[in-house]
C-alpha cells in the first residue's frame, strides 16, 4: 500500500511540472506506470486496482481493467485498437485533471462512462454511467473522452458499424474504500454487432 501511495506521489509530480517538456513529461509517467506493472507482479492485482490504469489490453465483456469493450465484436481482435484507444484518452485526462484531485486537497473519486466509437473513428453516445459526486472530477473524465474525438477508424476489416466501449477513471484510488474500487457489474449484456445502416437525410441510423 505505501508503495502504491509513493507511485502516485511520483505521478503528481510528473503532471505538476509545468515547465518540464512533453517528452520528458512523458518519460517521467512511463517510468510510473512501468513501476506500477512491477508492484502487480510482485503484490497481485490488488496494488493494480488502487492504481492507476494499466497498460495490458482488456478482455471484451469480462469487467475487467480501466477501459472494457461492451459490443459484440464477432470475434474479431480489437486489442491493438483498443489499446491505442486508451493511450490517448488517457492522454487527454492527464492533461483535464482538476486541482482538486491534485495536493493538498487529494479528491478521490471514480467515474464510469460509456461511449462508442463509429467506424470513421468519431466518438458518440458519450454518458456517464457512475459518477464521483464530484462536479469537477466528472467533467475531467467525460472532457478526456469527447477531446479524444475522432481517432483513427475502426480496422477495415471490422464488420460492425460500431465498437461500445465503458472507461472507468480513478482519482486518488488510495483515499477510496475498496468496494468504490471494484468495476461495476456487468449484468447487461453485450450490445449487438451492428452490420448495417439506413439513411434519413443526412444521418445515418444502425438498424
Amino acid at each position: 500500500m505505501r508503495r502504491a501511495h509513493s507511485l502516485w506521489v511520483r505521478l503528481l509530480v510528473c503532471l505538476n511540472f509545468r515547465t518540464m517538456s512533453r517528452l520528458k513529461k512523458d518519460t517521467c509517467m512511463n517510468r510510473v506506470f512501468s513501476s506500477f506493472l512491477l508492484v502487480q507482479a510482485l503484490h497481485g492485482s490488488l496494488i493494480l486496482a488502487q492504481s492507476q490504469p494499466s497498460n495490458s489490453a482488456p478482455n471484451a465483456g469480462t469487467g475487467q481493467g480501466p477501459l472494457e469493450v461492451r459490443s459484440n465484436t464477432k470475434g474479431f481482435d480489437l486489442r491493438k485498437y483498443t489499446n491505442k484507444l486508451f493511450s490517448v484518452v488517457r492522454s487527454n485526462w492527464y492533461e483535464e485533471i482538476p486541482e482538486e484531485a491534485r495536493d493538498p486537497q487529494r479528491k478521490a473519486g471514480k467515474v464510469t462512462i460509456d461511449f462508442r466509437v463509429m467506424k470513421d473513428g468519431t466518438i458518440t453516445d458519450v454518458n456517464y454511467l457512475e459518477r464521483s459526486g464530484n462536479e469537477a472530477l466528472d467533467r475531467a473524465a467525460f472532457a478526456s473522452i469527447i477531446h479524444s474525438s475522432p481517432l483513427k477508424p475502426l480496422p477495415a476489416k471490422f464488420e460492425c458499424a460500431f465498437a461500445a466501449y465503458r472507461f472507468h477513471f480513478l482519482y486518488n484510488p488510495d483515499e477510496l474504500k475498496k468496494d468504490d474500487l471494484k468495476n461495476t457489474a456487468n449484468s447487461e449484456p453485450l450490445q449487438p454487432c451492428v452490420t448495417s445502416t439506413i439513411r434519413v437525410g443526412d444521418t445515418e441510423i444502425p438498424k
